[in-house]
Protein backbone atom coordinates (compact mmCIF):
# COMPACT_ATOMS: atom_id res chain seq x y z
CA UNK A 1 0.00 0.00 0.00
CA UNK A 2 2.82 2.44 0.83
CA UNK A 3 4.35 1.87 -2.58
CA UNK A 4 1.01 2.52 -4.29
CA UNK A 5 0.50 5.73 -2.30
CA UNK A 6 4.01 6.98 -3.01
CA UNK A 7 3.74 6.27 -6.74
CA UNK A 8 0.39 8.09 -6.99
CA UNK A 9 1.01 11.24 -4.95
CA UNK A 10 0.35 13.31 -8.08
CA UNK A 11 -2.74 11.31 -8.99
CA UNK A 12 -5.56 12.38 -6.62
CA UNK A 13 -8.14 10.14 -8.32
CA UNK A 14 -6.00 7.04 -7.71
CA UNK A 15 -5.31 8.08 -4.10
CA UNK A 16 -9.04 8.43 -3.48
CA UNK A 17 -9.63 5.02 -5.05
CA UNK A 18 -7.00 3.46 -2.77
CA UNK A 19 -8.59 5.12 0.26
CA UNK A 20 -12.13 4.06 -0.61
CA UNK A 21 -11.03 0.46 -1.29
CA UNK A 22 -9.27 -0.10 2.04
CA UNK A 23 -9.56 2.99 4.28
CA UNK A 24 -7.92 1.54 7.41
CA UNK A 25 -5.00 0.06 5.49
CA UNK A 26 -4.61 3.32 3.54
CA UNK A 27 -4.58 5.38 6.75
CA UNK A 28 -1.99 3.19 8.44
CA UNK A 29 0.29 3.19 5.39
CA UNK A 30 -0.09 6.94 4.82
CA UNK A 31 0.77 7.78 8.44
CA UNK A 32 3.90 5.62 8.27
CA UNK A 33 4.91 7.27 4.99
CA UNK A 34 4.03 10.87 5.89
CA UNK A 35 7.33 11.93 7.58
CA UNK A 36 9.13 11.29 4.28
CA UNK A 37 6.60 12.95 1.95
CA UNK A 38 5.42 15.86 4.11
CA UNK A 39 6.86 18.45 1.71
CA UNK A 40 5.08 17.07 -1.34
CA UNK A 41 1.93 18.84 -2.60
CA UNK A 42 -1.37 17.51 -1.31
CA UNK A 43 0.00 15.41 1.55
CA UNK A 44 -0.98 17.96 4.21
CA UNK A 45 -4.57 17.82 2.97
CA UNK A 46 -4.63 14.04 3.39
CA UNK A 47 -3.23 14.25 6.93
CA UNK A 48 -5.88 16.81 7.88
CA UNK A 49 -8.52 14.57 6.36
CA UNK A 50 -7.28 11.48 8.19
CA UNK A 51 -6.92 13.37 11.49
CA UNK A 52 -10.40 14.88 11.29
CA UNK A 53 -12.50 13.39 14.07
CA UNK A 54 -15.81 12.91 12.35
CA UNK A 55 -18.92 11.78 14.16
CA UNK A 56 -19.48 8.07 13.89
CA UNK A 57 -22.31 7.38 11.48
CA UNK A 58 -25.05 4.83 12.22
CA UNK A 59 -23.61 2.60 9.49
CA UNK A 60 -20.16 2.70 11.12
CA UNK A 61 -21.63 1.96 14.53
CA UNK A 62 -23.46 -1.02 13.05
CA UNK A 63 -20.26 -2.23 11.38
CA UNK A 64 -18.30 -1.96 14.65
CA UNK A 65 -21.06 -3.85 16.45
CA UNK A 66 -20.94 -6.63 13.85
CA UNK A 67 -17.16 -6.78 14.13
CA UNK A 68 -17.34 -7.23 17.90
CA UNK A 69 -19.96 -9.97 17.54
CA UNK A 70 -17.76 -11.69 14.96
CA UNK A 71 -14.85 -11.51 17.42
CA UNK A 72 -17.01 -13.04 20.16
CA UNK A 73 -18.25 -15.85 17.89
CA UNK A 74 -14.72 -16.72 16.75
CA UNK A 75 -13.51 -16.68 20.36
CA UNK A 76 -16.36 -19.01 21.39
CA UNK A 77 -15.43 -21.29 18.49
CA UNK A 78 -11.79 -21.41 19.65
CA UNK A 79 -12.78 -21.97 23.30
CA UNK A 80 -15.14 -24.79 22.28
CA UNK A 81 -12.35 -26.54 20.36
CA UNK A 82 -9.83 -26.16 23.19
CA UNK A 83 -12.36 -27.65 25.65
CA UNK A 84 -13.61 -30.36 23.26
CA UNK A 85 -11.80 -33.25 25.01
CA UNK A 86 -13.41 -32.25 28.34
CA UNK A 87 -16.84 -31.86 26.73
CA UNK A 88 -16.57 -35.22 24.97
CA UNK A 89 -15.08 -36.88 28.04
CA UNK A 90 -12.27 -38.37 25.97
CA UNK A 91 -8.90 -36.85 26.77
CA UNK A 92 -6.01 -37.90 24.54
CA UNK A 93 -2.36 -36.99 24.96
CA UNK A 94 -1.94 -35.89 21.34
CA UNK A 95 -5.03 -33.67 21.05
CA UNK A 96 -3.41 -30.40 22.09
CA UNK A 97 -0.04 -31.02 20.42
CA UNK A 98 -1.86 -31.80 17.16
CA UNK A 99 -4.64 -29.19 17.32
CA UNK A 100 -3.46 -26.20 19.39
CA UNK A 101 -2.09 -24.34 16.35
CA UNK A 102 -5.17 -25.21 14.30
CA UNK A 103 -7.51 -23.82 16.97
CA UNK A 104 -5.74 -20.44 17.01
CA UNK A 105 -5.09 -20.06 13.27
CA UNK A 106 -8.51 -21.38 12.20
CA UNK A 107 -10.28 -18.86 14.45
CA UNK A 108 -8.08 -16.01 13.18
CA UNK A 109 -8.56 -17.07 9.55
CA UNK A 110 -12.34 -17.23 9.92
CA UNK A 111 -12.36 -13.83 11.61
CA UNK A 112 -10.28 -12.06 8.96
CA UNK A 113 -12.19 -13.80 6.16
CA UNK A 114 -15.58 -12.43 7.24
CA UNK A 115 -14.35 -9.12 8.69
CA UNK A 116 -12.79 -8.12 5.36
CA UNK A 117 -16.05 -8.88 3.51
CA UNK A 118 -14.04 -10.61 0.81
CA UNK A 119 -15.89 -13.85 0.82
CA UNK A 120 -17.66 -15.60 -1.98
CA UNK A 121 -18.89 -19.18 -2.23
CA UNK A 122 -15.82 -20.26 -4.17
CA UNK A 123 -13.39 -18.53 -1.78
CA UNK A 124 -15.27 -19.90 1.22
CA UNK A 125 -15.00 -23.41 -0.20
CA UNK A 126 -11.27 -23.01 -0.84
CA UNK A 127 -10.53 -21.72 2.66
CA UNK A 128 -12.73 -24.38 4.28
CA UNK A 129 -10.97 -27.14 2.34
CA UNK A 130 -7.53 -25.76 3.19
CA UNK A 131 -8.41 -25.81 6.89
CA UNK A 132 -10.43 -29.02 7.08
CA UNK A 133 -8.24 -31.36 5.01
CA UNK A 134 -5.00 -30.80 7.00
CA UNK A 135 -6.73 -31.03 10.40
CA UNK A 136 -8.43 -34.30 9.45
CA UNK A 137 -5.09 -35.60 8.21
CA UNK A 138 -3.24 -34.60 11.39
CA UNK A 139 -5.89 -36.17 13.64
CA UNK A 140 -6.02 -39.41 11.65
CA UNK A 141 -2.24 -39.67 11.55
CA UNK A 142 -1.35 -43.38 11.86
CA UNK A 143 0.01 -44.38 15.24
CA UNK A 144 2.56 -46.79 13.80
CA UNK A 145 4.90 -44.02 12.61
CA UNK A 146 7.94 -43.16 14.71
CA UNK A 147 7.92 -40.39 17.29
CA UNK A 148 10.35 -38.39 15.11
CA UNK A 149 7.95 -38.37 12.14
CA UNK A 150 5.01 -37.46 14.37
CA UNK A 151 6.89 -34.63 16.08
CA UNK A 152 8.15 -33.21 12.77
CA UNK A 153 4.58 -33.22 11.47
CA UNK A 154 3.31 -31.40 14.55
CA UNK A 155 6.15 -28.84 14.36
CA UNK A 156 5.55 -27.99 10.68
CA UNK A 157 1.75 -27.99 10.87
CA UNK A 158 1.57 -24.43 12.35
CA UNK A 159 3.73 -23.13 9.46
CA UNK A 160 1.21 -24.43 6.93
CA UNK A 161 -1.71 -22.95 8.89
CA UNK A 162 0.14 -19.64 9.13
CA UNK A 163 0.43 -19.63 5.33
CA UNK A 164 -3.32 -20.21 4.94
CA UNK A 165 -4.03 -17.38 7.38
CA UNK A 166 -1.64 -15.13 5.45
CA UNK A 167 -3.27 -15.93 2.11
CA UNK A 168 -6.64 -14.82 3.48
CA UNK A 169 -5.11 -11.80 5.24
CA UNK A 170 -3.65 -10.43 1.98
CA UNK A 171 -7.02 -10.71 0.26
CA UNK A 172 -5.84 -13.68 -1.83
CA UNK A 173 -3.41 -11.40 -3.73
CA UNK A 174 -0.61 -13.95 -3.55
CA UNK A 175 1.65 -12.07 -6.02
CA UNK A 176 1.41 -8.71 -4.23
CA UNK A 177 4.69 -8.38 -2.32
CA UNK A 178 3.65 -5.18 -0.52
CA UNK A 179 0.65 -7.01 0.94
CA UNK A 180 2.95 -9.81 2.05
CA UNK A 181 5.11 -7.22 3.83
CA UNK A 182 1.99 -5.82 5.50
CA UNK A 183 1.21 -9.34 6.68
CA UNK A 184 4.68 -9.73 8.21
CA UNK A 185 4.26 -6.40 9.98
CA UNK A 186 0.83 -7.52 11.22
CA UNK A 187 2.44 -10.66 12.64
CA UNK A 188 4.82 -8.51 14.65
CA UNK A 189 1.96 -6.38 15.93
CA UNK A 190 -0.07 -9.47 16.86
CA UNK A 191 2.87 -11.01 18.73
CA UNK A 192 3.56 -7.83 20.70
CA UNK A 193 -0.07 -7.14 21.56
CA UNK A 194 -0.76 -10.79 22.42
CA UNK A 195 2.24 -10.74 24.75
CA UNK A 196 0.92 -7.62 26.50
CA UNK A 197 -2.56 -9.14 26.82
CA UNK A 198 -1.14 -12.37 28.27
CA UNK A 199 1.03 -10.46 30.75
CA UNK A 200 -2.01 -8.46 31.88
CA UNK A 201 -4.01 -11.69 32.04
CA UNK A 202 -1.33 -13.33 34.16
CA UNK A 203 -1.39 -10.43 36.61
CA UNK A 204 -5.19 -10.56 36.77
CA UNK A 205 -5.08 -14.33 37.34
CA UNK A 206 -2.72 -13.95 40.28
CA UNK A 207 -4.79 -11.15 41.82
CA UNK A 208 -8.09 -13.00 41.32
CA UNK A 209 -6.90 -16.25 42.88
CA UNK A 210 -5.25 -14.31 45.70
CA UNK A 211 -8.47 -12.43 46.50
CA UNK A 212 -10.51 -15.65 46.57
CA UNK A 213 -7.91 -17.34 48.77
CA UNK A 214 -8.28 -14.51 51.28
CA UNK A 215 -11.96 -15.44 51.75
CA UNK A 216 -11.04 -19.17 51.83
CA UNK A 217 -12.50 -20.10 48.44
CA UNK A 218 -10.22 -22.26 46.30
CA UNK A 219 -10.89 -21.47 42.63
CA UNK A 220 -7.42 -22.35 41.38
CA UNK A 221 -8.37 -25.64 39.70
CA UNK A 222 -11.48 -24.20 38.01
CA UNK A 223 -9.63 -21.06 36.92
CA UNK A 224 -6.62 -22.88 35.49
CA UNK A 225 -8.73 -25.49 33.70
CA UNK A 226 -11.32 -23.13 32.19
CA UNK A 227 -10.50 -19.42 32.28
CA UNK A 228 -6.79 -19.65 31.45
CA UNK A 229 -7.20 -21.86 28.31
CA UNK A 230 -10.00 -19.57 27.11
CA UNK A 231 -7.75 -16.55 27.55
CA UNK A 232 -4.81 -18.20 25.80
CA UNK A 233 -6.74 -18.98 22.60
CA UNK A 234 -8.66 -15.68 22.64
CA UNK A 235 -5.66 -13.36 23.10
CA UNK A 236 -4.38 -13.62 19.47
CA UNK A 237 -7.93 -13.04 18.19
CA UNK A 238 -8.35 -9.92 20.32
CA UNK A 239 -4.95 -8.68 19.10
CA UNK A 240 -6.01 -9.21 15.49
CA UNK A 241 -9.23 -7.29 16.13
CA UNK A 242 -7.31 -4.40 17.69
CA UNK A 243 -4.79 -4.02 14.86
CA UNK A 244 -7.61 -4.26 12.30
CA UNK A 245 -9.78 -1.56 13.86
CA UNK A 246 -7.27 0.52 15.85
CA UNK A 247 -4.04 0.31 13.80
CA UNK A 248 -2.54 3.46 15.35
CA UNK A 249 -2.25 1.69 18.70
CA UNK A 250 0.43 -0.73 17.54
CA UNK A 251 1.96 0.56 14.31
CA UNK A 252 4.59 2.64 16.16
CA UNK A 253 5.45 0.07 18.82
CA UNK A 254 6.77 -2.74 16.61
CA UNK A 255 9.32 -0.59 14.68
CA UNK A 256 10.75 0.78 17.94
CA UNK A 257 11.17 -2.70 19.40
CA UNK A 258 12.78 -3.92 16.17
CA UNK A 259 15.27 -1.04 16.14
CA UNK A 260 16.16 -1.64 19.81
CA UNK A 261 16.70 -5.38 19.47
CA UNK A 262 18.62 -5.43 16.17
CA UNK A 263 21.95 -4.17 17.64
CA UNK A 264 21.40 -6.20 20.83
CA UNK A 265 20.89 -9.41 18.85
CA UNK A 266 23.90 -8.56 16.67
CA UNK A 267 26.16 -8.17 19.71
CA UNK A 268 24.75 -11.31 21.35
CA UNK A 269 25.31 -13.41 18.23
CA UNK A 270 28.82 -11.99 17.77
CA UNK A 271 29.72 -12.81 21.39
CA UNK A 272 28.21 -16.28 21.01
CA UNK A 273 30.24 -17.12 17.90
CA UNK A 274 33.44 -15.83 19.52
CA UNK A 275 32.76 -17.86 22.68
CA UNK A 276 32.16 -21.19 20.90
CA UNK A 277 35.88 -22.06 20.37
CA UNK A 278 36.67 -21.20 24.01
CA UNK A 279 33.72 -23.09 25.52
CA UNK A 280 35.10 -26.56 24.84
CA UNK A 281 31.82 -27.78 23.36
CA UNK A 282 32.04 -30.00 20.30
CA UNK A 283 29.31 -28.74 17.98
CA UNK A 284 29.80 -31.76 15.75
CA UNK A 285 29.00 -34.35 18.42
CA UNK A 286 26.65 -32.62 20.88
CA UNK A 287 23.11 -33.25 19.58
CA UNK A 288 21.29 -30.99 22.08
CA UNK A 289 23.75 -28.17 21.47
CA UNK A 290 23.14 -28.45 17.72
CA UNK A 291 19.35 -28.35 18.18
CA UNK A 292 19.58 -25.23 20.38
CA UNK A 293 21.96 -23.67 17.86
CA UNK A 294 19.43 -24.18 15.09
CA UNK A 295 16.64 -22.72 17.23
CA UNK A 296 18.83 -19.67 17.75
CA UNK A 297 19.35 -19.39 13.98
CA UNK A 298 15.60 -19.51 13.38
CA UNK A 299 15.07 -16.79 15.99
CA UNK A 300 17.75 -14.58 14.42
CA UNK A 301 16.29 -15.09 10.94
CA UNK A 302 12.86 -14.09 12.25
CA UNK A 303 14.28 -10.94 13.87
CA UNK A 304 16.04 -9.99 10.62
CA UNK A 305 12.86 -10.48 8.62
CA UNK A 306 10.77 -8.47 11.05
CA UNK A 307 13.34 -5.68 11.40
CA UNK A 308 13.67 -5.31 7.64
CA UNK A 309 9.92 -5.39 7.13
CA UNK A 310 9.69 -2.37 9.43
CA UNK A 311 12.26 -0.37 7.46
CA UNK A 312 10.79 2.86 6.11
CA UNK A 313 11.50 4.83 2.96
CA UNK A 314 14.63 6.51 4.40
CA UNK A 315 16.14 4.27 7.12
CA UNK A 316 19.23 5.39 8.99
CA UNK A 317 22.60 4.20 7.73
CA UNK A 318 23.34 2.81 11.18
CA UNK A 319 20.21 0.67 11.16
CA UNK A 320 20.98 -0.62 7.67
CA UNK A 321 24.56 -1.51 8.61
CA UNK A 322 23.33 -3.28 11.76
CA UNK A 323 20.89 -5.33 9.70
CA UNK A 324 23.57 -6.07 7.11
CA UNK A 325 26.00 -7.16 9.83
CA UNK A 326 23.36 -9.31 11.51
CA UNK A 327 22.59 -10.98 8.19
CA UNK A 328 26.27 -11.79 7.63
CA UNK A 329 26.65 -13.10 11.20
CA UNK A 330 23.57 -15.29 10.81
CA UNK A 331 24.93 -16.59 7.50
CA UNK A 332 28.25 -17.56 9.11
CA UNK A 333 26.44 -19.26 11.98
CA UNK A 334 24.30 -21.07 9.45
CA UNK A 335 27.39 -22.38 7.67
CA UNK A 336 28.67 -23.71 10.98
CA UNK A 337 25.36 -25.46 11.63
CA UNK A 338 25.37 -26.93 8.11
CA UNK A 339 28.88 -28.30 8.62
CA UNK A 340 27.86 -29.84 11.95
CA UNK A 341 24.70 -31.53 10.69
CA UNK A 342 26.53 -32.76 7.56
CA UNK A 343 29.13 -34.35 9.83
CA UNK A 344 26.43 -36.02 11.93
CA UNK A 345 24.74 -37.41 8.81
CA UNK A 346 28.06 -38.78 7.54
CA UNK A 347 28.91 -40.24 10.95
CA UNK A 348 25.56 -41.62 12.09
CA UNK A 349 23.48 -41.83 8.91
CA UNK A 350 20.34 -40.09 7.70
CA UNK A 351 17.25 -39.79 9.89
CA UNK A 352 14.06 -37.73 9.47
CA UNK A 353 15.27 -35.21 12.06
CA UNK A 354 18.70 -34.77 10.48
CA UNK A 355 17.28 -34.48 6.98
CA UNK A 356 14.76 -31.88 8.19
CA UNK A 357 17.43 -29.87 10.03
CA UNK A 358 19.84 -29.76 7.09
CA UNK A 359 17.02 -28.81 4.70
CA UNK A 360 15.77 -25.93 6.83
CA UNK A 361 19.36 -24.72 7.30
CA UNK A 362 19.89 -24.73 3.54
CA UNK A 363 16.63 -22.82 3.02
CA UNK A 364 17.65 -20.25 5.63
CA UNK A 365 21.14 -19.91 4.18
CA UNK A 366 19.84 -19.24 0.66
CA UNK A 367 17.30 -16.75 2.03
CA UNK A 368 20.00 -14.94 4.02
CA UNK A 369 22.13 -14.68 0.85
CA UNK A 370 19.23 -13.05 -1.01
CA UNK A 371 18.54 -10.64 1.86
CA UNK A 372 22.23 -9.78 2.35
CA UNK A 373 22.70 -9.14 -1.38
CA UNK A 374 19.74 -6.77 -1.50
CA UNK A 375 20.85 -5.01 1.68
CA UNK A 376 24.29 -4.52 0.17
CA UNK A 377 22.69 -2.94 -2.91
CA UNK A 378 20.69 -0.56 -0.69
CA UNK A 379 23.77 0.46 1.32
CA UNK A 380 26.42 0.64 -1.39
CA UNK A 381 24.39 1.34 -4.54
CA UNK A 382 21.65 3.57 -3.04
CA UNK A 383 18.87 1.26 -4.19
CA UNK A 384 15.39 1.58 -2.68
CA UNK A 385 14.60 -0.51 0.40
CA UNK A 386 11.66 -2.04 -1.45
CA UNK A 387 14.06 -4.56 -2.98
CA UNK A 388 14.88 -5.83 0.52
CA UNK A 389 11.19 -6.09 1.32
CA UNK A 390 10.70 -8.16 -1.82
CA UNK A 391 13.68 -10.39 -0.96
CA UNK A 392 12.02 -11.21 2.37
CA UNK A 393 8.48 -11.76 1.15
CA UNK A 394 9.21 -13.53 -2.14
CA UNK A 395 10.73 -16.45 -0.23
CA UNK A 396 7.73 -17.15 2.01
CA UNK A 397 6.18 -19.77 -0.36
CA UNK A 398 9.43 -21.78 -0.17
CA UNK A 399 8.96 -22.29 3.58
CA UNK A 400 5.31 -23.20 3.07
CA UNK A 401 6.16 -25.77 0.38
CA UNK A 402 8.78 -27.29 2.66
CA UNK A 403 6.27 -27.50 5.53
CA UNK A 404 3.81 -29.28 3.23
CA UNK A 405 6.53 -31.73 2.14
CA UNK A 406 7.36 -32.61 5.75
CA UNK A 407 3.69 -33.01 6.72
CA UNK A 408 2.46 -35.03 3.74
CA UNK A 409 5.54 -36.75 2.26
CA UNK A 410 7.92 -37.45 5.15
CA UNK A 411 5.66 -40.24 6.47
CA UNK A 412 5.95 -41.90 3.03
CA UNK A 413 9.67 -41.27 2.49
CA UNK A 414 10.69 -42.35 6.00
CA UNK A 415 7.99 -44.97 6.59
CA UNK A 416 10.59 -47.51 7.71
CA UNK A 417 11.95 -45.32 10.53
Amino acid sequence: MKTSIYNNLNNPEKLEELYQTEPKRFEQAFRELYPYIAEKPGTKFWMVRLDFKKTETPAEREQNRKSIWLLILCSVFAIFLIKLPDIAGRKTEDYYSANAAFIVFAAMTIYIFFDRKIWSKSRFGQVAALLIVPVIYINLFPGNFSTDIRNLTYIHFPVLLWGIFGWVYINFYRRDYSRRADFIRANGDIIILTGLILIAGGIMTGLTMGLFNVIHLDIEKFYLQNIVPAGLVSAPLVSLWVIRHYPNITNRLAPIIARIFTPLVFLSLLAYLIAIPWAGTNLFSDREFLLLFNLMLLAVAAIIAFSLSETKQQPSRFNLFMLFGLTIMAGLANLLALAAITYRIGEFGITPNRFSVIAINLLLFVHLIFIGRRLGQVIFQDRETRIVEKAITAYIPVYLIWAAIVIFFFPIIFCSY
